[in-house]
């Protein structure tokens, strides 16, 4: 309520009296009074409020400045987002939010940190400022984390064929210390412990991969990855785990030299996938982190390039030529927090500039600090390894997301200038058993509230699925799909975007409830070229339809200015809870510009040298048009108009047929298929036959790989439509219509009956941290206990059937003999997200024959115990009943799923 006073207070000023001025008239009539605003710069001359107002108004691209007694002066040209912090003075110029000038782009920066970057057929391997580099040839990584010990090795194929439909060219991939070594010098390397195979397969299928080996990797692991063997001696031999101590790097050297065996001949210097190296986790000790580095290279890990986590920033700046690549992330919402609340920042949904802001922090004896935190050292490339896929749940704070929470977010952080993604998790976990106890909450691989080191958070003990675009037994989810959009067109056209540099327009959001002002940025490099982010979507709030004019673009030094859409079109209309990006004087081949559209450029398709085929999807409520340079010969049957000496097809109606075909003076053409809509997130890429080849599909997948194209689906039959279109296929427009039947299967039987009613709800009680603690193995007898007999499940490989546990309580266990197969706590999901058992995924892991039994836990959970210890979100709280307590279940639902071969 207090901000949205304040923000109030900020709109009043806009037409109050007393506008600030200075001598070349130019006038803050925005009031930043107890407001401050982030993405500005450090003015270092300034010593007063005076100096800092005096000098905003003799800058001319100065529209904001803010001022605070310690923080002293920060302006600039534009701003991320402002925020009511008191102490703060300034003031803001009244600007255009539909009005942006493009941005020079920067000149690269060499870095010489690369080493082993030559593989056996002479292709290289490099990193400047800007990107990585293939050959001198920019790249856009697109990384999906996945942790091989929580997925049994018989779907590890599968799953990384699914990642790779998801539009992902790279891994990252935690290797937990703890899974490998849980018993001192007995190494395991079976099943899904088997490093070696799990890499292998990576190479095979034409992936790259950043091995993360800790030896402290955190990742919900148990004490961060330290087996409990280690934790014992750093007592008894007294060394501080994660230090240069010699006692400690002796054991990481153990550790080290077991990786190394396992990769041996598979990094990219042996023609291997392992690129990159991260080293530990999580820390800003650099002497720690060097002195690891040098350990791993004397065993002979040798990557390409050796990276690090970027936060928390090291106390002083890097090092010149630092020989480690920092990487970065963002979430979109926190498990780890103890509130009582949401924990989601609106800054993950607005534009910036990049993670290189000042960070302002009220403490609690009312001191402000201001922090540069986050910040991409000068000379190195923005990319991120742990942009939230999703988020897990912890047991005193129940997260619930939406699926489209993290694409959206996605999109904002492209534009603000992030040149390569990495999703933590792309791919949810099972976790594996431990070799030495059962599944009880205190002994589990996973961290608990019970562990001897460690964050100690309150983790379920085998369920890791963190809501990720792939959950823990492979079942996709609508931001697969979503983010597969962004995915597909980084993959076609990333080498193009990682040179272009964001720009803001003139007026910005004021802060997280300002829902009306437009949110959108550009990226653009020095050819003119770029593209336009747009995104009206922030978690957990209604973001309403904008309707504006147009937006107009400058090029830099304003020698051309661009207004989209043109006045043939529809004014300017986004859809609420809407994102997307539109080209604007982009090449979309390397000798074809699409001056711009009002439509996503998503691929495209070269059919040979001289022809190509580009994909777009209409942006929903908006008119679509496209617009090219006048010297192309524009062949349509659509409205054509000459706009500002560009040719604009307008009034276009999205189909499966060719919108326009272009011919260029040096002979190239080019054919555009703009698709409806509702294809956006069914559009999928891939190498068929040595062809570049789009499918388009509502499949839960769609493997395209060299010899064969899969379709999985829930469906009778399976129908895509696919170009370029295969023999035998039905025309439908430039596409051929594929259908195939998918197999017939007897009925699989699960029959719910109820074993022992639960007793007693437990009180909770609070663990060491403070935190909410999760039941102990003796709490969760309390539990009522269901039989789910199962007959009929399938031998057949092509066959996926899952069991989908809905209940209201507090949390769940599924047995079968003795052994938990997966656990869950509460947090309202009913359909995605809501638990499930792999009941094929599983079946060779666990042994599970034909008819077998399961046992089915569901511990009661007390209204009163909402109040102070457990945050669920109030829009999904479990069923209550009068005496305030939850416990109740669903009939189980079996869904199958049929892989079968579309060409």
């Amino acid at each position: 309520a207090m901000m949205a006073l304040q923000l109030l207070v900020l709109a009043l000023a806009l037409i109050a009296a007393q506008a600030q001025q200075c001598n070349n008239n130019r006038t803050y009539p925005v009031s930043l009074a107890g407001v401050e605003c982030w993405g500005l710069t450090l003015d270092a001359a300034a010593n007063t409020s005076t100096d800092c107002f005096n000098n905003c108004c003799n800058s001319p691209d100065c529209i904001v400045w803010n001022w605070h007694p310690e923080q002293k002066c920060w302006r600039g040209a534009t701003y991320q987002f402002c925020k009511s912090i008191t102490n703060w003075t300034g003031g803001l110029m009244s600007q255009d939010e539909t009005i942006m000038t493009m941005q020079p782009a920067k000149t690269p920066k060499p870095l010489p940190i690369a080493g082993n970057n030559t593989d056996p057929n002479g292709n290289t391997f490099s990193v400047d400022s800007i990107s990585y580099l293939i050959n001198d040839k920019r790249l856009y990584p697109i990384g999906g984390e996945i942790h091989p010990a929580r997925i049994p090795s018989s779907q590890w194929r599968n799953e990384l064929l699914k990642m790779r439909a998801g539009g992902l060219n790279t891994l990252s991939v935690y290797f937990f210390w703890i899974h490998y070594e849980e018993v001192q010098g007995q190494f395991n390397t079976t099943g899904r412990r088997d490093i070696k195979a799990f890499v292998e397969l990576v190479k095979e299928l034409n992936l790259t991969m950043m091995a993360r080996i800790g030896p402290w990797c955190h990742g919900e692991a148990r004490n961060g990855g330290h087996p409990d063997w280690l934790v014992a001696k750093s007592k008894s031999e007294g060394f501080r785990l994660r230090s240069t101590d010699p006692k400690y790097l002796n054991y990481v050297a153990g550790w080290y030299t077991f990786l190394q065996q396992q990769l041996q001949g598979l990094f990219f210097k042996d023609g291997g996938p392992v690129t990159l190296v991260q080293i530990d986790n999580e820390t800003p000790d650099l002497d720690y982190l060097s002195a690891l580095r040098v350990l791993a290279m004397d065993v002979g890990i040798a990557p390409a390039v050796f990276t690090k986590t970027g936060w928390p920033a090291p106390p002083s700046a890097y090092p010149p030529n630092y020989p480690m690549v920092p990487y970065f992330g963002g979430y979109p919402d926190l498990f780890w927090t103890n509130a009582m609340s949401p924990a989601w920042s609106a800054s993950n949904w607005m534009f910036g500039s990049g993670p290189s802001f000042a960070h302002t922090q009220t403490h609690g004896n009312g001191t402000v600090s201001k922090t540069v935190q986050y910040a991409v050292p000068d000379g190195y490339p923005w990319v991120d390894v742990e942009q939230g896929g999703g988020m897990t749940a912890a047991y005193n704070h129940r997260v619930h997301l939406d699926s489209p929470d993290m694409p959206s977010m996605h999109l904002t952080m492209v534009a603000a200038g992030v040149n390569g993604l990495g999703y933590y998790m792309y791919h949810g976990g099972n976790n594996p058993h431990s070799v030495r106890y059962n599944d009880d909450p205190n002994v589990t691989l996973q961290e608990s509230s019970f562990q001897p080191a460690g964050a100690a958070n309150p983790m379920t003990s085998i369920q890791y699925d963190f809501f990720a675009p792939i959950g823990q037994f492979g079942q996709t989810r609508a931001h697969y799909h979503q983010m597969r959009a962004l995915h597909v067109f980084l993959l076609a056209y990333g080498e193009e975007v990682v040179t272009m540099e964001p720009a803001m327009p003139l007026a910005s959001p004021m802060g997280d409830t300002d829902v009306t002002t437009l949110r959108w940025e550009g990226r653009f490099n020095n050819k003119s070229g770029g593209v336009i982010f747009v995104n009206n979507y922030q978690r957990m709030t209604e973001m309403p339809a904008k309707h504006r004019s147009h937006l107009t673009i400058n090029t830099v030094n304003s020698t051309h200015t661009y207004t989209v859409p043109s006045s043939y079109s529809q004014p300017l209309t986004v859809a609420a809870n809407s994102w997307f990006h539109w080209p604007l004087n982009f090449p979309v081949t390397s000798e074809v510009k699409l001056t711009w559209a009002t439509a996503q450029v998503m691929t495209k398709v070269a059919i040979n040298a001289t022809f190509t085929t580009v994909f777009l999807a209409e942006t929903r409520s908006q008119a679509v048009e496209l617009a090219f340079p006048s010297t192309y010969h524009v062949t349509t049957s659509f409205p054509l108009a000459s706009v500002n000496g560009s040719q604009v097809v307008y009034s276009i109606v999205p189909g499966y047929d060719a919108t326009v075909v272009i011919t260029t003076p040096s002979g190239q053409s080019v054919q555009f298929v703009v698709l409806p809509n509702q294809h956006t997130f069914e559009l999928w890429s891939g190498v068929y036959k040595s062809q570049e080849t789009v499918v388009v599909s509502q499949a839960e997948a769609v493997l395209v790989q060299p010899d064969r194209i899969d379709i999985k689906t829930s469906l009778l039959q399976a129908t895509a439509l696919v170009y370029p279109p295969p023999a035998n296929s039905q025309p439908s427009g430039v596409f051929g219509s594929v259908t195939v039947a998918t197999p017939s299967t007897t009925p699989i039987n699960v029959s719910l009956q109820l074993k022992s009613p639960a007793g007693p709800a437990r009180d909770i009680p609070k663990a060491s941290t403070g935190k909410a603690q999760e039941p102990t193995i003796a709490e969760w007898q309390a539990a009522q206990k269901y039989s789910l007999k199962v007959t009929g499940l399938p031998s057949s490989p092509e066959l996926d059937v899952r069991l989908r546990l809905n209940y209201n309580g507090d949390a769940s266990r599924v047995y079968y003999q003795q052994r938990c197969l997966t656990d869950s706590w509460y947090s309202g999901y009913e359909t995605e997200g809501a638990p499930q058992v792999g009941l094929s995924y599983l079946r060779d892991d666990a042994q599970l024959p034909e008819d077998f039994e399961l046992e089915w836990w569901v511990l009661p959970l007390k209204n009163s115990s909402l109040a102070a210890d457990v945050y669920i979100n109030s829009e999904v709280l479990p069923t209550f009943d009068s005496d305030g307590l939850a416990l109740s279940v669903s009939e189980p639902e079996v869904i199958v799923f049929a892989t079968v071969q579309l060409l």
